[in-house]
């Protein structure tokens, strides 16, 4: 029991101090994209001159290589401005409207930043699209947005659990997979550890998944579990990380542990 206990206190603040500096990496990553439109915001507001504003669209989007497309509109929501200035669909180019589309819209009535994940394609691949208005004297005059690449986010999670057993999964505000380290889950799919089998919540969002018993021995349940951190980020972005920690490698250790034990009082 003592063994046991120590364990799971052992998992809980590893797996703390990974979603920790998770929490603090995405954030990081956000706050550095959020200040690089917000530049060319103030750009477009002090200089609304169209060659100003591609020139300022472009340099930023050089600086961050990781904008696989970045566009200022006006307060119609017709496009002025864009790096590439064309693409292969056509969209995001200069004089294309997105004055219904949802993003432009929300930016419009709060006049706040706005990160909107959403899903194109056939196969259904995530777009995350993150936009700051452009604001004169209180008044709408348009907004700067660009098209995010989330495979930065698979690079960034290698890194904090190289060589480690550990499964990362970022969901949305809808609790669909925007990425995660784990092959086997498809992205834009549904991610909820507690719609199937059992939680047994510790605290502070640390709890313990185990499978449906299905006549399973309590051991072999235990063997399967995991053991979850969820950590909702801070500010402006609607995600979720979750960070989680199979149960066996701890199982086992026990185990041999029991083993030993009983073996001394056998003898």
């Amino acid at each position: 029991n003592r063994v046991m206990r120590n364990t799971e206190i052992r998992l809980q603040n590893e797996l703390q101090t990974i979603s920790s500096n998770l929490k603090a990496d995405l954030e990081s990553w956000y706050e550095l994209r959020l200040r690089s439109l917000n530049e060319v915001a103030r750009i477009a507001g002090d200089n609304p001159s169209i060659q100003r504003v591609q020139q300022s669209a472009e340099l930023i989007d050089r600086a961050f290589p990781v904008f696989n497309t970045l566009y200022v509109t006006n307060a119609a929501g017709t496009i002025i401005a864009s790096s590439p200035v064309t693409n292969e669909t056509g969209g995001y180019s200069p004089g294309f409207n997105i004055a219904n589309q949802p993003i432009f819209k929300t930016t419009k009535a709060t006049l706040k930043p706005v990160l909107e994940d959403e899903y194109k394609g056939q196969n259904s691949f995530p777009k995350v699209d993150l936009s700051v208005p452009i604001v004169v004297n209180q008044q709408f005059q348009g907004l700067v947005a660009a098209t995010l690449d989330v495979k930065e986010f698979s690079q960034l999670f290698k890194s904090r659990v190289e060589g480690q057993d550990v499964k990362i999964t970022l969901i949305d505000s809808t609790d669909r997979i925007i990425t995660s380290n784990q092959l086997d889950r498809p992205l834009m799919q549904k991610f909820d550890r507690r719609q199937n089998g059992q939680i047994k919540p510790k605290d502070g969002g640390f709890y313990q998944w185990l499978p449906p018993k299905e006549n399973l021995p309590a051991m072999v349940r235990w063997k399967k579990s995991y053991y979850v951190q969820e950590t909702t980020l801070g500010g402006d972005i609607p995600w979720k990380v979750i960070v989680e920690i199979p149960a066996a490698p701890q199982v086992s250790y026990l185990q041999n542990i029991y083993i030993f034990d009983l073996a001394i009082t056998l003898l």
